[in-house]
C-alpha cells in the first residue's frame, strides 16, 4: 500500500498513471487530464469528530474530484469505508447553504490488485 502511494503521488510518474487511469474510465481527453488535474490532501475527514479519514490518492480539477483507491484486500468492511471517503469529499465542498449547487463531482476509481 505504501509503495503504491508513494508511485502514484509522485509529481512526475504519479501524474501521469493517474492521468492515464482517470481518462480511459472517464473517457475523457489523457492530455486534458493531465494538464488539468493536481493533488490535493488525501486527508479528508470533514470533522474531528469523525475518524480521521485518509484516502489513498486524491486528484481534483475545476469541475471533479478524483479518490483513487489502491486495495490489496476487499474485506466486510472496504464497501463502507470507501462510501465514507466518497461522502466526505462531497460533504467537504459545502460551506453553507447557498453552496449546494457549487460542489464538485465526486469520482472514486478502485484499482484491487489481487
Amino acid at each position: 500500500d505504501k509503495i503504491a502511494k508513494k508511485i502514484f503521488k509522485s509529481d512526475d510518474i504519479g501524474l501521469e498513471y493517474t492521468a492515464r487511469i482517470v481518462s480511459n474510465v472517464l473517457d475523457e481527453d489523457y492530455e486534458e487530464i493531465r494538464k488539468n488535474i493536481k493533488p490535493i490532501s488525501d486527508k479528508i475527514s470533514i470533522s474531528s469528530l469523525l475518524i480521521d479519514s485518509e484516502a489513498d490518492v486524491v486528484y481534483e480539477n475545476d469541475t471533479i474530484i478524483i479518490d483513487l483507491e489502491i486495495n490489496y484486500d476487499y474485506g466486510p468492511n472496504r464497501a463502507s469505508q470507501e462510501f465514507s471517503y466518497i461522502s466526505q469529499l462531497f460533504l467537504g465542498q459545502i460551506k453553507n447553504k447557498e453552496k449546494y449547487t457549487d460542489v464538485k463531482k465526486v469520482v472514486q476509481i478502485i484499482i484491487e490488485i489481487k
